[in-house]
């Protein structure tokens, strides 16, 4: 009969009913391809960032066709069917940040939609584009970075560096330094620690009971591969040294004086973990900061401050 159809109006009439956020981007992604318009504000709204500065947007991770990474690959064919082409570069780096060596991202599905989205514009890219470089100038000279790449300067000489090309570099630098009255840092994490003792928060710990140091975590952003310090106070050790089961986490190792978490990843949200401790000798004691940072990107870090103890 060929009468016409108002498609728009249906989709808008769907995506205000209880349905996923996938398969509200979903319909988004249907009216790119149909010309119907999108509701770009809508969308702008759900962009997260990672610590890298890279883009993308949010899912379920425990279902294949909705996690972030295929609600990443909506918009940026949205983008490209809008040609919002700028956007979609910072969306590309958090599929490479993403991709687990070798061997892909999460599975066969993830994979290959990536592959088959992205593959063209990353094939131009590399056709139009120049090979990244950094060039790195001192009192001493210049240098053409071919890593790893070692040079010593005298600290009060400035250094210059000069990147070159279109494809991504990530570039930090820092120093380290002994802060004797730290105060807490909450520009990328906020940390925070409590005792608990008889399944209860305690303002201070009763000698020979087992206690409980919490830590809490709120991340702003997504990040990989976080390393967790969690010191311990002098007068504790620990009541045992299992593995523990904390949000991403992969391995903890115990040292005298602290426990260091290795974390996976984590997006913006608040995780705890716990270290079971022994609580042995009496006194007002030092706790030191908790902190968590990124472990190749160690200036993407959170702490809390410097706490006192006491132990009766």
């Amino acid at each position: 009969m060929q009468e016409p159809f108002d498609y728009l109006t249906l989709l808008n009439t769907i995506a205000k009913k209880d349905i996923s956020f996938s398969d509200k981007m979903t319909i988004e992604l249907i009216k790119a391809r149909q010309n119907l318009g999108v509701n770009k504000a809508w969308i702008a709204a759900q962009r997260k960032e990672t610590y890298l500065g890279n883009a993308f947007y949010p899912g379920e991770e425990n279902k294949a066709w909705h996690s972030s990474l295929i609600n990443t690959l909506k918009v940026y064919e949205i983008n490209q069917l809008t040609n919002n082409s700028a956007d979609n570069k910072v969306i590309m780096r958090f599929f490479l940040e993403q991709k687990n060596g070798p061997y892909g991202w999460n599975n066969t599905i993830e994979t290959a939609k990536i592959i088959e989205t992205i593959l063209p514009d990353f094939l131009q890219q590399k056709k139009t584009g120049r090979t990244a470089s950094l060039q790195i100038t001192t009192a001493e000279g210049t240098g053409q970075v071919r890593f790893p790449y070692t040079f010593t300067t005298a600290a009060t000489n400035p250094i210059h560096v000069r990147y070159n090309g279109t494809e991504p570099v990530y570039f930090t630098a820092y120093q380290k330094e002994w802060l004797s009255k730290p105060e807490s840092f909450t520009d990328h994490f906020i940390v925070s620690t409590a005792f608990i003792q008889d399944d209860a928060t305690v303002a201070h710990l009763s000698m020979g009971k087992n206690a409980t140091l919490k830590v809490t975590v709120q991340a702003k952003k997504f990040g990989e591969y976080l390393l967790l310090n969690i010191p311990i106070p002098a007068g504790c050790s620990y009541a045992n040294k299992s593995q523990g089961y904390g949000p991403s986490e992969i391995h903890r190792e115990y040292f005298k004086n602290e426990v260091a978490i290795f974390i996976e990843n984590i997006g913006p949200g608040t995780y705890t973990y716990t270290v079971p401790l022994e609580v042995r000798y009496e006194g007002l004691q030092t706790l030191n900061p908790a902190k968590i940072e990124l472990m190749y990107f160690p200036t993407f870090q959170g702490y809390n401050m410097l706490k006192k103890v006491e132990v009766r």
